[in-house]
């Protein structure tokens, strides 16, 4: 969180090789406890390959480690719904995030937020990884692609 504090623009390319899938889950769950919306965004933003290549079964582990933390929960349902084409409720009830935290985002248009779109630009995205994270969908098959 300090390096993307300190260098938003920076590459995160030697982290991502460095991290085990396991420890980048718990390091996630870490930081959607622990750094609020915003700061939770721009880690998930900023490592979004890592997070993107994430299975079912390993956001599953994330939500168990966050669980009892709704504020967190509500960071991860939130980041889907500003910067995703997953909105569905299915997805979220796959995940194990209760109904009570998502609902309230079902049926809102978040991806005009002016907001939202300055955070890509401050984290200097490639605009293939704003693109994979917005075609980003829920497949039945327990998927995310």
């Amino acid at each position: 969180m300090t390096h993307i504090r300190e260098h938003p623009k920076g590459a995160v390319s030697e982290f991502e090789r460095e991290i085990s899938r396991t420890d980048f889950i718990k390091i996630t769950a870490f930081v959607l406890k622990n750094h609020g919306g915003t700061g939770s965004h721009k880690f998930l933003l900023k490592y979004n390959q890592l997070f993107l290549s994430l299975s079912m079964n390993e956001l599953q582990e994330c939500v168990a480690l966050i669980e009892d933390d709704v504020y967190g929960l509500d960071a991860l349902v939130a980041f889907y719904f500003f910067f995703t084409n997953i909105h569905q409720a299915d997805f979220f009830d796959t995940i194990n995030i209760q109904e009570k935290i998502y609902k309230k985002y079902i049926g809102n248009n978040y991806h005009d937020n002016p907001f939202n779109k300055r955070l890509l630009v401050n984290l200097n995205l490639k605009p293939e990884d704003i693109t994979a994270l917005q075609n980003m969908t829920f497949r039945q098959e327990k998927r995310v692609a």
